[in-house]
C-alpha cells in the first residue's frame, strides 16, 4: 500500500478555491495584456481581410488625365 494515497484527496472547498484562483489569474492576465492581445487579433484579422479583398476585387482602373489634374489642384 502506498502512503501517498491520502494526499490525493482535495475537499470541495479547496477545489473551488483553486479553480477560482486559476480562473481569476487567467482573466487578470488577459486584462493586463489586453492591448497586446487586441493588437495580435487586429493584425491577424487585417491580414486575412486584406488577403480576401485582394483576391476578390478587380484591379482598379487607371485614372483619367482630368481626374489627375483635379487632385493636383
Amino acid at each position: 500500500m502506498s502512503h501517498l494515497h491520502p494526499l490525493a484527496y482535495v475537499d470541495p472547498a479547496s477545489g473551488t478555491i483553486l479553480l477560482q484562483l486559476i480562473v481569476a489569474g487567467a482573466i487578470g492576465l488577459a486584462a493586463f495584456f489586453r492591448r497586446s492581445i487586441h493588437r495580435c487579433f487586429h493584425l491577424i484579422t487585417v491580414r486575412r481581410h486584406a488577403d480576401e479583398t485582394a483576391s476578390q476585387s478587380p484591379q482598379p482602373a487607371e485614372e483619367k488625365p482630368d481626374q489627375q489634374e483635379r487632385k493636383a489642384a
